[in-house]
Protein backbone atom coordinates (compact mmCIF):
# COMPACT_ATOMS: atom_id res chain seq x y z
CA UNK A 1 0.00 0.00 0.00
CA UNK A 2 2.62 2.23 0.93
CA UNK A 3 4.34 1.44 -2.70
CA UNK A 4 1.19 2.56 -4.15
CA UNK A 5 1.06 5.40 -2.54
CA UNK A 6 4.42 6.57 -3.21
CA UNK A 7 3.96 5.81 -6.71
CA UNK A 8 0.94 7.66 -6.94
CA UNK A 9 2.61 10.79 -5.54
CA UNK A 10 5.50 10.39 -8.20
CA UNK A 11 2.84 10.70 -10.69
CA UNK A 12 1.18 13.31 -9.24
CA UNK A 13 4.72 15.69 -8.83
CA UNK A 14 5.67 14.32 -12.57
CA UNK A 15 2.27 15.57 -13.51
CA UNK A 16 2.67 18.90 -12.01
CA UNK A 17 5.61 19.23 -13.32
CA UNK A 18 4.94 18.92 -16.80
CA UNK A 19 1.96 20.74 -16.79
CA UNK A 20 3.78 23.80 -14.78
CA UNK A 21 6.43 23.25 -17.68
CA UNK A 22 3.98 23.48 -20.60
CA UNK A 23 2.75 26.70 -18.57
CA UNK A 24 6.10 28.02 -18.07
CA UNK A 25 6.57 27.90 -22.04
CA UNK A 26 3.37 29.11 -23.21
CA UNK A 27 4.71 32.29 -21.23
CA UNK A 28 7.71 32.60 -22.22
CA UNK A 29 6.59 32.43 -26.33
CA UNK A 30 7.22 36.12 -27.53
CA UNK A 31 3.75 37.90 -28.21
CA UNK A 32 3.05 37.89 -31.51
CA UNK A 33 3.31 41.52 -33.18
CA UNK A 34 0.17 42.65 -34.35
CA UNK A 35 -0.03 43.39 -38.34
CA UNK A 36 -2.43 46.24 -37.52
CA UNK A 37 0.17 48.29 -35.85
CA UNK A 38 2.43 51.01 -37.28
CA UNK A 39 5.89 50.31 -38.41
CA UNK A 40 8.81 51.41 -35.48
CA UNK A 41 12.38 50.65 -35.30
CA UNK A 42 13.66 50.48 -32.04
CA UNK A 43 17.12 50.00 -33.28
CA UNK A 44 17.23 53.12 -35.03
CA UNK A 45 19.49 55.37 -32.96
CA UNK A 46 19.54 58.28 -35.62
CA UNK A 47 16.33 59.50 -36.28
CA UNK A 48 15.56 62.51 -33.58
CA UNK A 49 13.17 64.20 -35.54
CA UNK A 50 10.99 63.78 -38.72
CA UNK A 51 10.00 66.06 -41.59
CA UNK A 52 7.34 64.85 -44.22
CA UNK A 53 5.88 67.05 -47.20
CA UNK A 54 3.75 66.66 -50.41
CA UNK A 55 6.00 67.38 -53.61
CA UNK A 56 2.79 66.17 -55.92
CA UNK A 57 -0.75 65.27 -56.03
CA UNK A 58 -2.05 63.91 -58.84
CA UNK A 59 -6.20 63.95 -59.81
CA UNK A 60 -8.24 64.31 -62.98
CA UNK A 61 -11.86 64.37 -62.73
CA UNK A 62 -12.17 63.46 -66.44
CA UNK A 63 -9.75 61.02 -66.25
CA UNK A 64 -10.50 59.15 -63.21
CA UNK A 65 -11.66 59.34 -59.37
CA UNK A 66 -8.58 58.27 -58.21
CA UNK A 67 -6.19 60.55 -56.26
CA UNK A 68 -2.44 59.77 -56.19
CA UNK A 69 0.07 61.54 -53.46
CA UNK A 70 3.11 61.64 -53.14
CA UNK A 71 4.68 61.98 -49.75
CA UNK A 72 7.82 62.31 -48.86
CA UNK A 73 9.16 61.71 -45.30
CA UNK A 74 13.07 62.01 -44.08
CA UNK A 75 14.94 62.37 -41.18
CA UNK A 76 16.29 65.47 -39.48
CA UNK A 77 19.34 65.58 -42.01
CA UNK A 78 17.03 64.82 -44.89
CA UNK A 79 17.62 61.05 -45.39
CA UNK A 80 14.72 58.81 -46.37
CA UNK A 81 12.63 56.69 -43.86
CA UNK A 82 11.43 53.84 -45.48
CA UNK A 83 9.66 49.87 -44.61
CA UNK A 84 6.58 52.76 -42.84
CA UNK A 85 2.98 51.02 -43.66
CA UNK A 86 -0.55 52.44 -43.80
CA UNK A 87 -0.47 52.69 -39.47
CA UNK A 88 2.28 55.35 -39.62
CA UNK A 89 -0.55 57.78 -41.56
CA UNK A 90 -3.62 59.37 -40.57
CA UNK A 91 -5.06 61.00 -43.57
CA UNK A 92 -7.65 63.70 -43.88
CA UNK A 93 -9.55 65.98 -46.59
CA UNK A 94 -11.59 69.07 -46.27
CA UNK A 95 -13.48 69.64 -50.04
CA UNK A 96 -15.12 72.55 -50.60
CA UNK A 97 -18.43 73.01 -48.42
CA UNK A 98 -18.07 69.70 -47.19
CA UNK A 99 -16.71 68.77 -43.25
CA UNK A 100 -13.13 67.18 -42.86
CA UNK A 101 -13.79 63.77 -43.40
CA UNK A 102 -10.86 61.27 -41.98
CA UNK A 103 -9.44 58.65 -45.71
CA UNK A 104 -9.87 55.38 -43.95
CA UNK A 105 -9.56 53.59 -47.11
CA UNK A 106 -6.37 54.39 -48.62
CA UNK A 107 -3.56 52.27 -50.73
CA UNK A 108 0.08 52.38 -49.74
CA UNK A 109 3.16 51.89 -52.32
CA UNK A 110 6.18 53.22 -52.71
CA UNK A 111 6.82 55.14 -56.77
CA UNK A 112 8.95 51.92 -57.40
CA UNK A 113 6.01 49.68 -56.40
CA UNK A 114 3.87 51.99 -58.69
CA UNK A 115 6.04 51.23 -61.63
CA UNK A 116 7.87 54.72 -62.04
CA UNK A 117 11.19 54.65 -62.71
CA UNK A 118 11.83 57.56 -60.56
CA UNK A 119 13.49 59.64 -62.87
CA UNK A 120 14.10 63.04 -61.70
CA UNK A 121 13.23 66.54 -64.40
CA UNK A 122 14.80 69.31 -62.35
CA UNK A 123 14.80 72.54 -62.94
CA UNK A 124 17.78 74.68 -61.61
CA UNK A 125 17.45 78.49 -61.43
CA UNK A 126 20.60 80.37 -60.31
CA UNK A 127 21.01 84.24 -59.16
CA UNK A 128 23.68 86.34 -60.81
CA UNK A 129 22.10 89.53 -59.72
CA UNK A 130 24.22 92.72 -58.71
CA UNK A 131 23.81 91.57 -55.12
CA UNK A 132 25.45 88.14 -55.15
CA UNK A 133 29.12 87.89 -54.08
CA UNK A 134 31.93 86.49 -55.79
CA UNK A 135 32.01 83.43 -53.39
CA UNK A 136 28.32 82.54 -52.71
CA UNK A 137 28.28 82.54 -57.26
CA UNK A 138 31.46 80.33 -56.78
CA UNK A 139 29.88 78.32 -54.00
CA UNK A 140 26.79 78.31 -56.33
CA UNK A 141 28.30 77.05 -59.25
CA UNK A 142 30.46 73.87 -57.06
CA UNK A 143 27.17 72.51 -56.07
CA UNK A 144 25.27 72.53 -59.08
CA UNK A 145 28.39 70.58 -61.11
CA UNK A 146 28.06 68.43 -58.18
CA UNK A 147 24.49 67.53 -58.71
CA UNK A 148 25.39 67.20 -62.16
CA UNK A 149 28.05 64.65 -61.74
CA UNK A 150 25.19 63.33 -58.94
CA UNK A 151 22.44 62.67 -61.33
CA UNK A 152 21.68 59.12 -63.23
CA UNK A 153 21.77 58.94 -66.79
CA UNK A 154 17.96 59.28 -67.42
CA UNK A 155 17.94 61.97 -64.76
CA UNK A 156 17.01 65.44 -66.99
CA UNK A 157 18.01 69.18 -65.81
CA UNK A 158 17.62 72.55 -66.77
CA UNK A 159 20.08 75.51 -66.08
CA UNK A 160 18.40 79.37 -66.07
CA UNK A 161 20.54 82.04 -65.08
CA UNK A 162 18.67 85.39 -64.17
CA UNK A 163 19.01 88.92 -62.58
CA UNK A 164 16.56 91.17 -63.44
CA UNK A 165 16.76 88.89 -67.32
CA UNK A 166 15.99 85.33 -67.19
CA UNK A 167 17.90 83.51 -70.15
CA UNK A 168 17.73 79.44 -70.19
CA UNK A 169 21.17 79.06 -70.05
CA UNK A 170 20.04 74.96 -71.08
CA UNK A 171 17.05 73.84 -71.58
CA UNK A 172 16.26 70.12 -70.06
CA UNK A 173 18.25 67.49 -71.39
CA UNK A 174 20.26 64.23 -70.28
CA UNK A 175 23.59 65.44 -71.29
CA UNK A 176 26.04 66.39 -68.46
CA UNK A 177 28.77 68.34 -70.85
CA UNK A 178 25.82 70.52 -72.09
CA UNK A 179 24.79 71.08 -68.82
CA UNK A 180 28.29 71.89 -67.11
CA UNK A 181 28.81 74.22 -70.13
CA UNK A 182 25.83 75.88 -69.16
CA UNK A 183 27.08 76.38 -65.72
CA UNK A 184 30.10 77.72 -67.30
CA UNK A 185 28.71 80.18 -69.52
CA UNK A 186 28.60 83.78 -69.47
CA UNK A 187 25.89 86.69 -70.32
CA UNK A 188 25.78 89.99 -69.57
CA UNK A 189 24.44 90.06 -65.55
CA UNK A 190 24.41 91.95 -62.47
CA UNK A 191 21.17 93.95 -61.91
CA UNK A 192 17.76 93.52 -60.39
CA UNK A 193 16.19 90.17 -59.00
CA UNK A 194 13.75 88.47 -60.98
CA UNK A 195 13.78 85.04 -58.78
CA UNK A 196 10.00 84.66 -59.09
CA UNK A 197 9.98 84.58 -62.50
CA UNK A 198 13.14 82.33 -63.04
CA UNK A 199 11.03 79.98 -61.32
CA UNK A 200 7.73 80.84 -63.14
CA UNK A 201 9.48 79.68 -66.55
CA UNK A 202 11.62 76.63 -64.79
CA UNK A 203 7.51 75.62 -63.97
CA UNK A 204 6.10 76.07 -67.23
CA UNK A 205 9.16 73.71 -68.66
CA UNK A 206 9.41 71.14 -66.20
CA UNK A 207 5.58 71.01 -66.31
CA UNK A 208 5.85 70.04 -70.33
CA UNK A 209 7.88 66.35 -68.96
CA UNK A 210 6.50 63.31 -69.00
CA UNK A 211 7.54 60.24 -67.27
CA UNK A 212 9.99 62.42 -64.81
CA UNK A 213 9.40 63.79 -61.10
CA UNK A 214 9.14 67.49 -61.66
CA UNK A 215 10.81 69.90 -59.17
CA UNK A 216 12.09 73.31 -59.23
CA UNK A 217 15.71 74.24 -56.96
CA UNK A 218 15.50 77.94 -56.73
CA UNK A 219 19.00 79.79 -55.85
CA UNK A 220 18.84 83.73 -54.45
CA UNK A 221 20.49 86.20 -51.94
CA UNK A 222 17.93 88.51 -51.59
CA UNK A 223 14.20 90.23 -51.62
CA UNK A 224 12.77 89.95 -55.26
CA UNK A 225 12.80 93.45 -56.41
CA UNK A 226 11.94 93.21 -60.00
CA UNK A 227 9.69 89.90 -60.98
CA UNK A 228 6.15 90.36 -63.36
CA UNK A 229 4.65 87.30 -61.39
CA UNK A 230 4.01 87.73 -57.50
CA UNK A 231 4.85 85.53 -55.05
CA UNK A 232 1.25 84.22 -54.81
CA UNK A 233 0.77 84.23 -58.76
CA UNK A 234 4.25 81.53 -58.43
CA UNK A 235 2.64 79.25 -55.73
CA UNK A 236 -0.86 79.07 -57.67
CA UNK A 237 1.30 78.23 -60.56
CA UNK A 238 3.44 75.35 -58.57
CA UNK A 239 -0.07 74.24 -57.38
CA UNK A 240 -1.94 74.27 -60.55
CA UNK A 241 1.36 71.74 -61.89
CA UNK A 242 1.39 69.98 -58.74
CA UNK A 243 5.25 70.81 -59.37
CA UNK A 244 7.00 71.82 -55.74
CA UNK A 245 9.63 74.37 -55.85
CA UNK A 246 12.67 74.11 -52.88
CA UNK A 247 14.53 77.26 -52.36
CA UNK A 248 17.99 77.85 -50.95
CA UNK A 249 19.34 81.58 -49.58
CA UNK A 250 22.66 83.16 -49.51
CA UNK A 251 23.46 85.89 -47.83
CA UNK A 252 20.42 87.83 -46.42
CA UNK A 253 17.49 86.38 -48.20
CA UNK A 254 14.00 87.06 -47.53
CA UNK A 255 13.80 84.04 -45.66
CA UNK A 256 9.98 84.57 -44.80
CA UNK A 257 9.42 84.35 -48.42
CA UNK A 258 11.14 81.57 -49.67
CA UNK A 259 9.94 79.73 -46.85
CA UNK A 260 6.39 80.20 -47.92
CA UNK A 261 7.12 79.37 -52.04
CA UNK A 262 8.39 76.37 -50.77
CA UNK A 263 6.20 75.28 -47.63
CA UNK A 264 3.40 75.85 -49.93
CA UNK A 265 4.24 74.07 -52.68
CA UNK A 266 5.41 70.77 -51.35
CA UNK A 267 9.15 71.56 -51.43
CA UNK A 268 11.60 72.69 -48.50
CA UNK A 269 13.63 75.89 -47.33
CA UNK A 270 17.37 75.63 -47.07
CA UNK A 271 19.64 78.46 -45.89
CA UNK A 272 23.10 77.13 -46.81
CA UNK A 273 26.14 79.18 -46.95
CA UNK A 274 28.91 76.82 -47.94
CA UNK A 275 29.54 74.98 -50.97
CA UNK A 276 29.94 71.56 -49.04
CA UNK A 277 26.53 72.00 -47.26
CA UNK A 278 24.87 72.71 -50.90
CA UNK A 279 26.73 69.60 -52.32
CA UNK A 280 24.93 67.75 -49.61
CA UNK A 281 21.64 69.60 -49.92
CA UNK A 282 21.58 68.57 -53.77
CA UNK A 283 22.05 64.87 -52.40
CA UNK A 284 19.50 65.06 -49.86
CA UNK A 285 16.82 66.30 -52.76
CA UNK A 286 17.59 63.96 -54.88
CA UNK A 287 17.23 60.83 -52.09
CA UNK A 288 13.79 62.54 -51.21
CA UNK A 289 12.10 62.67 -54.68
CA UNK A 290 13.29 58.92 -56.01
CA UNK A 291 11.86 58.03 -52.47
CA UNK A 292 8.54 59.04 -51.81
CA UNK A 293 5.64 57.16 -50.53
CA UNK A 294 2.41 57.17 -53.06
CA UNK A 295 -1.11 56.99 -51.57
CA UNK A 296 -4.00 56.76 -53.40
CA UNK A 297 -7.37 56.54 -53.37
CA UNK A 298 -10.98 57.45 -54.64
CA UNK A 299 -11.82 61.21 -53.93
CA UNK A 300 -14.71 60.77 -56.13
CA UNK A 301 -15.32 64.63 -56.39
CA UNK A 302 -16.07 67.02 -59.08
CA UNK A 303 -14.00 69.74 -60.92
CA UNK A 304 -13.82 73.40 -59.57
CA UNK A 305 -13.57 71.89 -55.87
CA UNK A 306 -11.06 73.16 -53.57
CA UNK A 307 -9.35 70.24 -51.74
CA UNK A 308 -6.96 70.61 -48.08
CA UNK A 309 -5.19 67.45 -47.45
CA UNK A 310 -3.43 67.07 -44.39
CA UNK A 311 -1.14 63.90 -43.34
CA UNK A 312 -0.17 63.53 -40.03
CA UNK A 313 2.60 60.89 -40.01
CA UNK A 314 4.06 59.27 -36.78
CA UNK A 315 7.28 57.15 -36.33
CA UNK A 316 8.93 55.56 -32.83
CA UNK A 317 12.67 55.14 -33.05
CA UNK A 318 15.30 53.99 -30.52
CA UNK A 319 15.17 57.87 -29.34
CA UNK A 320 11.29 58.06 -28.40
CA UNK A 321 7.88 58.88 -30.82
CA UNK A 322 7.54 61.95 -33.16
CA UNK A 323 4.93 63.38 -35.50
CA UNK A 324 5.29 65.45 -38.65
CA UNK A 325 1.87 67.00 -39.79
CA UNK A 326 2.21 67.67 -43.82
CA UNK A 327 -0.41 69.80 -45.83
CA UNK A 328 -1.56 70.72 -49.12
CA UNK A 329 -4.06 72.28 -51.41
CA UNK A 330 -5.37 72.42 -54.61
CA UNK A 331 -8.24 72.53 -57.46
CA UNK A 332 -9.82 69.90 -58.82
CA UNK A 333 -9.66 70.47 -62.82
Amino acid sequence: MKKLTVALILIAIITLGVITSCKKDKKDEPTPTPTNTAYSNPSDKITTAIVSNIPRIEFGVAKSPILKLYLSITDQNGDPLKNFNQYNFKVEQTITGQPTTQVANFTLSTIQQQGGNGNLGVGITMDYSGSMGSQDIIDMEKAVKSFIKLKRASDQLEIIKFDDMIYVAQKFTTDTTKLNKAVDSTYNLGGSTAFWDACDTSLIDASKLTGFIPAVIGFTDGNDNSSTITQSGLINKALQYQIPIYTVGFGSPDSTSMATIANSTGGRYYFTPTSAQIGDLFQTISGQLTNLYVLTWDLNTGSGKTVTIKITTSYTGGNGSFTSISEKTFVTQ
